[in-house]
């Protein structure tokens, strides 16, 4: 019986080394994966509000032009585009206003200081506009949308 006790302490202590070890690989991977991840999640965040607000842009031009009214792009609260923006119509015109939301940690600068761009029937626009995305990180690659008079725009990378 004794023999017993001393082989199952026996087992017991190779399987904690085990176990010790594989936790020691286990935090080595992860040391690795865990800044690629949020750098993966970073840049996901960076496409998608990028995509949002070409987005939003080519929506006031498109319903501008098919409803023949007026179309108002405006930052949300009137003076912060990285808080989300807003395609406001006509009040004569039934078509409900729409809200944009911005991800989580994203900057977006208009570059010229407007707070509003108007898209006529025509499809042109009143301002010319550069809008800068960029997250905070340091020697990130951040986005510039480029927006002329016609309406057309240009999407590139920027450092930020």
């Amino acid at each position: 019986m004794l023999t017993d006790v001393t082989r199952d302490h026996r087992q017991t202590g190779v399987t904690l080394v085990e176990l010790l070890i594989a936790m020691f690989i286990l935090s080595i991977i992860l040391a690795f994966g865990v800044p690629s991840f949020r750098e993966a999640t970073a840049n996901a965040a960076m496409r998608g509000t990028t995509m949002d607000l070409v987005a939003a842009i080519n929506a006031a031009r498109a319903e501008s032009v098919s409803l023949r009214v007026p179309v108002d792009f405006t930052p949300t609260d009137g003076a912060d585009w990285s808080l989300g923006w807003d395609l406001t119509y006509p009040v004569t015109q039934q078509t409900e206003d729409r809200s944009f939301t911005v991800r989580e940690g994203m900057q977006i600068v208009e570059t010229n200081g407007l707070l509003a761009l108007q898209f006529r029937p025509n499809g042109t626009v009143d301002n010319e506009a550069e809008f800068i995305i960029c997250d905070g990180r340091a020697q990130e690659i951040g986005r510039r949308i480029l927006l002329n008079r016609l309406g057309r725009m240009t999407n590139e990378d920027f450092q930020c």
